[in-house]
């Protein structure tokens, strides 16, 4: 074997890097994956047999071997599998993986490392974009334009840079420090590795996400493995401290401890929308020969968080036994209070600890919903004969998704709560774990969906209305009383809109004559209640009760810019948001009269105020699915996503 300094000179780390991105990790020169190998084999040997080593030379050979296992595993390998896939040795250390360290500095690693996968992956689309317009396809590239995209052939990338702006806003951390690489800063190490080596924020950034091939949705790929990877992390370092504090009986603390792991569980959701920009036929018939067998079932933290999180089904145990990296997990049996189910169990048993079931609950939803959109991207992107690693397939997916659940094991009697995993799955809207969670409290809200709708027949039943409207609020005026004080002391200091528009139409007894104002605030008036009218066909995906992250904004209704601040409690799509509860709604998914008359389908969003009485909130969503029985809707369905 060669010495250190000969290896180095044969494979400087800066080479390493601009050869896998121009061709991808397994077209590179034979003499390079040659010296990768014999460099990883160097290092894997000193660190086993070297006891003497500085702190510099141990942590250089410790960053060769956790980006070079990758070359070592394909020279031995035909096929990729997760672990060497993903360059996840490199990443496990950044988490702090199987180091005794304090959960806290887990869970900071976590997110950390999540803004800066981020960050990196939206800067590289912003930069390949940038080149685009200004040379067009990159020649090293494949896949950068869509057969789909007819009109605008790169409007999937745009969508997506799009979507990583909000992302990295959402998941942005204070200091995060400049990473680019600076040769006179380099020049003053003994090589390059030990350059890297120095900077684990640098390593993760450029030794983490190598794509084997040179399609370019396979960086989004890696990007979001890394990104779940450290989803996973942080919510496992959120349950972590929970079993001491449950043998001591401190739920208090135990409840906030494991509401950190929401930030997570909500990010995993977010971030299906990214993988929703790739078109099926890079995949499939693209980038997926290269992936080789690095099915994510390899996870062993995945599996890890499974376990706790839900235990196993039968089905999922059967899988296990046939996968080589997560077969222990077939029989791992964690005592009651490590696992989710079991601390619900010992909460209830304590009483008065409900906020900590609640809790749980909202985390179990999530994961929920994170498996049912990985179950959607299964069937989108494969076929329905396709097998991944093992013995496994959609179908395999498609029973094990909801199989079991943690009201399976909590035995909740509560039929909102019974329900609340089909809702989660079947609601055209959902409220994320941060809309729910807050210290100020957060309002209950309800989604009515009416299919079906003559849009252009509807002009006169405002004015039909009229008469009937002004009967109904003077028989409900302690409830309308009662929830203006309750939306007037949320919405401080912004003032709340509907208390203006029932002083106008109290005093001319007349609704606006423009049609969709004039249907909505016919929904709105017999309560008091705050409602936003959007069309559902303009909405994309799913729409998400949220808060906004410093500096977001929207087209408004009247085409202006609305600016939201930190926090501020909005509802968005996938392309962005497209409401603010206190500053209006939308341009884009605002309902329109189609002269045509053809049937539209349109979602009512129902948005309490924290503390509102469930009768009162009841009150409003019945008026809600009335509006849309009124104006003969052909269907009707309503869901409560959080009540009181």
């Amino acid at each position: 074997m060669d010495d250190l300094e000969g290896l180095l000179q044969r494979l400087s780390a800066t080479e390493y890097i601009n050869a896998v991105s121009k061709v991808g990790r397994a077209q590179i020169e034979p003499e390079m994956q040659q010296a990768a190998c014999q460099l990883f084999q160097f290092a894997d040997h000193t660190l086993a047999n070297e006891t003497s080593l500085s702190p510099s030379a141990r942590s250089t050979y410790q960053l060769i071997r956790d980006v070079l296992y990758s070359e070592q595993f394909m020279s031995e390998n035909a096929k990729p599998r997760y672990i060497p896939y993903a360059n996840l040795r490199l990443l496990n250390r950044y988490l702090h993986d199987s180091q005794s360290v304090a959960a806290e500095l887990k869970w900071s690693a976590a997110k950390r490392a999540l803004a800066l996968i981020i960050r990196d992956w939206h800067e590289i689309e912003q930069d390949r974009l940038s080149t685009y317009a200004a040379r067009g396809v990159d020649p090293t590239l494949i896949g950068f334009e869509s057969s789909d995209g007819k009109d605008d052939r790169i409007a999937h990338l745009k969508e997506r840079e799009r979507g990583l702006h909000a992302l990295a806003q959402f998941t942005a951390v204070a200091d995060l420090p400049d990473t680019r690489i600076v040769r006179n800063d380099m020049l003053r190490h003994k090589n390059e590795w030990e350059y890297f080596a120095a900077d684990s924020d640098r390593q993760l950034i450029h030794l983490s996400c190598m794509p084997r091939s040179r399609w370019h949705d396979e960086l989004m790929f890696i990007k979001t493995i890394h990104g779940t990877e450290c989803c996973y992390a942080g919510i496992l370092a959120s349950l972590a401290p929970l079993p001491q504090l449950a043998i001591k009986g401190d739920w208090p603390t135990a409840t906030e401890t494991l509401k950190t792991a929401l930030f997570f569980s909500d990010f995993l959701i977010k971030l299906w929308a990214i993988f929703n920009t790739m078109p099926v036929a890079h995949f499939f018939d693209g980038f997926r020969e290269a992936t080789g067998e690095a099915s994510a079932i390899q996870s062993v933290r995945f599996q890890t968080l499974e376990v706790l999180t839900r235990g196993l089904g039968q089905k999922k145990q059967r899988a296990l036994t046939l996968q080589k990296e997560a077969g222990y997990f077939a029989t791992w049996q964690p005592p009651k209070e490590a696992t989710l189910a079991g601390l619900c169990e010992l909460a209830q048993a304590a009483r008065g600890n409900d906020e900590f079931t609640s809790i749980a609950e909202m985390l179990d939803r999530d994961l929920l919903q994170w498996r049912s959109r990985h179950l959607g991207i299964a069937r989108r992107y494969l076929p329905p004969e396709a097998i991944g690693t093992g013995s496994e397939g959609v179908s395999y997916l498609i029973n094990n998704f909801r199989d079991p659940l943690l009201k399976d094991h909590t035995g909740s009697k509560d039929g909102a709560e019974e329900h609340s995993a089909d809702l989660a799955v079947a609601a055209p809207a959902r409220a994320t774990s941060a809309f729910r969670v807050r210290r100020r409290g957060s309002p209950p809200i309800a989604v009515v969906e009416g299919k079906g709708i003559n849009a252009s027949a509807l002009a006169d039943i405002p004015t039909q209305f009229a008469p009937v409207l002004i009967q109904k609020m003077r028989e409900r005026d302690a409830l309308i009383r009662r929830n203006l004080a309750g939306y007037k002391s949320f919405f401080q200091p912004f003032p709340y809109p509907v208390e203006r528009q029932i002083a106008n139409f109290q005093r001319s007894v007349s609704l606006p004559k423009a049609v969709i104002p004039a249907l909505l605030l016919s929904a709105e008036l017999p309560t008091g209640s705050l409602m936003g009218l959007h069309d559902a066909s303009r909405i994309a995906g799913q729409a998400l009760f949220d808060t906004a992250s410093p500096d977001e904004s929207f087209t408004g209704i009247g085409n202006d810019a609305v600016r939201c601040g930190r926090d501020e409690l909005i509802i968005r799509d996938e392309k962005g948001i497209i409401a603010s509860i206190t500053q209006g709604p939308d341009k884009r998914t605002a309902v329109q009269l189609e002269s045509s008359g053809l049937s539209q389908d349109w979602l009512l969003f129902i948005m309490g105020y924290p503390g509102m009485p469930n009768d009162d909130f009841r009150a409003a969503i019945a008026d809600g699915e009335e509006f849309f029985a009124r104006i003969k809707c052909a269907n009707i369905k309503a869901w409560t996503l959080h009540e009181y």
